[in-house]
């Protein structure tokens, strides 16, 4: 079984991810917090439906079903139009906060449990505006959600999101994308994820992102009986009646899967493991055209694996890892040739995070290596230009943190234990010293 939300393969049974921390549904649980009165949804055109994608032959490569934790996001020129700087914050808090943040004309948007709503922020102001509050389950004898907000995207005046429901006589998760306009109006459903058929099946939504008025949204096909799945990028466009369109598809191997993909107009950018012999495995970064053609390894690690990475310009910064936490090193790798430079080496009995990307420098998650379960934790900024790391805020007690880069400032997120507890807490700290700005959510 996998986590729903960050896609983490998971023991059959397992209640929550050991990863991202997301509860894994059994049945509908609750989600505590208070009750908020449902925003007001007219009448939508009918939903259109998609289950088993079709596979794209020629030139793709293969993902497999075993994906740790698949990140895959369309955006319009990177490196130009809409703001360079805005475009590549929006991919990086895609890509490191598992989809619960992103930043659009002005504002940034969170999913706040504790608000039980999607929430807006604008700089300079710590008041919180709620775009779409979650209603309650309807006939619940407990204080429930009528479903669970696992990823956002805003672009120009709408607001996307990822409704995420159980289903007992299914077994599985339902997944809709939705869309609300930036004020809170018009919620309505655009895809409708459900197999229905119970033998099995499931769809799962692993990323998601918007632009040029459209969303796109990565989903994984497959059936808990088999081997085999489907990754597949869809594209959705609210002002069209027409079909979704699968713009990339791929079928997955028993014994090669690609993680953490990101993808621009001309290119992608993805982690490749190929299991060997005796449990052996090997790592490595790829950049291919957005066919999967003219794919080339650009960084293979010499010691571990590679976690996570995030854009810099023309380059990748990269979180990597050897077995348990004995070492871990932040590189900055350049996307054409794949030359390194280490940004970053993990001391004695420090176990380091990537948290956030800036114009200019890494912003790392930093505690002791033999701490079980992180309470307290150090914010280290690390200077793109090979400069020396320093700790800019010490003893932040923000559980399971994520971060994004917005608006000039660093947005911290809280996001607790399980699916329901999504930005627990937020506030924004200054990029230099680590001096916080704004508390948005105490």
């Amino acid at each position: 079984m996998f986590c729903p939300k960050c896609g983490e393969v998971l023991e059959d049974g397992a209640r929550f991810c050991g990863k991202c921390g997301a509860e894994i549904p059994q049945s509908q649980q609750s989600a505590g917090g208070a009750s908020l009165k449902p925003v007001a949804t007219p009448v939508a055109p009918a939903p259109r439906t998609i289950g088993k994608l079709p596979i794209i032959v020629g030139g793709l490569a293969i993902v497999a079903a075993a994906v740790a934790a698949l990140a895959l996001f369309v955006v319009p020129a990177i490196f130009g139009g809409g703001g360079d700087q805005e475009v590549q914050n929006r991919i990086n808090a895609a890509a490191l906060a598992y989809g619960g943040a992103t930043t659009a004309s002005g504002y940034d948007y969170i999913y706040s449990a504790e608000h039980r709503a999607i929430v807006r922020i604008q700089p300079g102001s710590e008041e919180v505006e709620e775009v779409l509050s979650v209603p309650d389950e309807a006939g619940a004898t407990y204080d429930a959600p009528a479903f669970y907000v696992t990823y956002i995207a805003a672009d120009g005046g709408l607001v996307y999101y990822i409704s995420q429901d159980y289903d007992d006589d299914q077994g599985s998760s339902i997944y809709e994308l939705r869309c609300v306009s930036t004020t809170g109006e018009g919620d309505r459903l655009l895809l409708d994820l459900s197999e229905g058929d119970g033998n099995g099946f499931y769809s799962t939504v692993m990323g998601l992102y918007a632009f040029d008025g459209k969303a796109y949204l990565v989903v994984r096909d497959g059936n808990y009986n088999a081997d085999d799945d489907v990754t597949s990028v869809v594209e959705v466009d609210p002002s069209s009646d027409g079909d979704p369109r699968t713009l990339w598809s791929a079928e997955s191997d028993e014994d090669v899967f690609y993680s953490n993909v990101i993808v621009t107009t001309d290119r992608l950018y993805y982690l490749k493991t190929e299991y060997r012999d005796y449990g052996d495995s090997n790592l490595e970064l790829y950049a291919a055209d957005l066919d999967g053609s003219d794919a080339e390894c650009i960084y293979e690690p010499a010691d571990g694996a590679a976690v996570s990475f995030a854009l810099s310009g023309n380059q990748l910064v990269v979180w990597c890892s050897e077995s348990g936490r004995d070492k871990q090193e932040i590189l900055l790798v350049d996307s054409d040739t794949g030359d390194e430079q280490v940004l970053y080496e993990n001391s004695y009995n420090e176990w380091v995070r990537l948290l956030a990307v800036s114009d200019d420098a890494v912003y790392l998650e930093s505690t002791a290596s033999n701490v079980y379960d992180i309470v307290e934790w150090d914010l280290k900024r690390v200077p793109l230009d090979g400069g020396e790391a320093s700790v800019i805020a010490d003893d932040l007690d923000y559980y399971n943190p994520t971060a994004f880069v917005s608006n000039g400032r660093l947005v911290v997120l809280e996001n607790g234990q399980d699916i329901a507890s999504g930005g627990m807490r937020a506030a924004a700290y200054d990029l230099e010293n680590g001096e916080v700005i704004e508390r948005y959510i105490r």
